[in-house]
């Protein structure tokens, strides 16, 4: 028997990141950013970079105004088109944003990427069956990344197959064991199928590999809130807002312990003398 869940707040509570792919290597963004190098003076891939830490900044807008002026000059540039594509699926910009991935596909059907970001947009867009295509097309592409097999699964879970959905994380994990997506959507599939030991077990799994993964003290907590241990619930849900006093998902969660808190008091009976 499983627990019921709507699907949406399941991926809320595991919380898979956006399968952007991103290159490193500037070590202090800001600084870079600063430098007296404008942009006019810069490579095509030294204004992608730029792109990328005016992201990492949360200077987004700004991001998809200077990409829009670069691919004016190269307007067939992959590596700018899809920059841009995320950052709009990333704004919720998603129209924009598929129109992107299908020139993308367009100009180079065997480059996964594409693919990758069509599936995301489709997801977003409540159109899974869609959405699960282009991810199995991802997967013929780039068979060894963790992270497509995870959202495959989520979409297999969002079309109630559940099974299959269950599969599809552990084919992620024989690529790359130690994913954080895949552990972490296993331990949410585990607890919604009610073995809420084994989901402890995953996520005490992930936390020895991960120590700062807010996303697994915010499942503990919710898992914890789910059997009434409310001081337990209480406890991983603050310790995940240490980590990301941001995070949506955990301060509801820590909202609704406290609630159930406050109302439990209420209730309590007061005995005479």
């Amino acid at each position: 028997m499983m627990r019921y869940y709507p699907t949406w707040g399941f991926e809320k509570l595991i919380g898979i990141r956006c399968c952007r792919c991103r290159l490193r290597g500037l070590p202090n963004g800001q600084g870079w950013l600063g430098q007296a190098l404008e942009p006019s003076q810069m490579s095509f891939n030294e204004k992608i970079q730029r792109a990328r830490i005016l992201c990492d900044l949360n200077r987004y807008e700004q991001a998809c105004e200077e990409l829009r002026e670069r691919l004016v000059a190269e307007p067939e540039n992959l590596s700018a088109l899809l920059e841009l594509c995320w950052i709009q699926i990333i704004l919720g910009q998603l129209d924009e944003a598929r129109v992107i991935a299908q020139t993308v596909i367009s100009l180079d059907s065997d480059l996964s990427f594409g693919y990758q970001a069509m599936s995301d947009i489709l997801r977003q867009q409540g159109h899974f069956e869609e959405s699960l295509v282009h991810i199995d097309t991802t997967l013929e592409i780039d068979p060894d990344r963790a992270l497509h097999h995870c959202h495959r699964a989520m979409l297999l879970l969002k079309l109630q197959r559940t099974s299959e959905a269950f599969d599809a994380v552990m084919k992620g994990l024989a690529v790359e064991p130690d994913d954080e997506d895949c552990l972490l959507f296993l331990a949410g599939y585990l607890f919604l199928t009610w073995r809420a030991g084994e989901a402890r077990a995953v996520l005490q799994e992930v936390l020895h590999r991960y120590p700062e993964s807010q996303r697994a003290f915010s499942l503990l907590g919710q898992i914890e809130h789910s059997f009434g241990n409310l001081d337990r619930s209480e406890d991983w849900f603050l310790t995940a807002l240490c980590l990301a006093p941001e995070d949506g998902y955990s301060q509801e969660g820590l909202k609704n312990v406290r609630h159930q808190r406050t109302v439990s008091d209420h209730r309590r009976p007061t005995w005479p003398g």
